[in-house]
């Protein structure tokens, strides 16, 4: 499966780019570098709020890559069936 991404407001073919899984997604990209920055926040946590507040912060950022992830997933998964039902 591929997509066209266009960067800014004008689609012209030079800023066109192609990508075939969500890791080439800039979204996802900057979801990682959010959720390494959310990891080192956690780090810095007092001692009290470190191991429920922590534990917390960490599982809503990993949540945004693995949802990228299982979206693109499913919408393959569909495109296929799709597919195979029409033939």
């Amino acid at each position: 499966m591929s997509y066209k991404v266009t960067k800014g407001n004008n689609a012209s073919s030079s800023s066109v780019e192609k990508f075939q899984t969500f890791e080439d997604l800039e979204v996802y990209k900057v979801a990682r570098e959010f959720r390494k920055a959310m990891y080192a926040v956690t780090r810095r946590l007092p001692d009290l709020e470190k191991y429920e507040l922590g534990r917390q912060i960490r599982r809503a950022s990993v949540s945004l890559t693995n949802n990228m992830a299982e979206g693109h997933g499913q919408r393959a998964h569909r495109s296929a069936v799709v597919t195979l039902v029409t033939l």
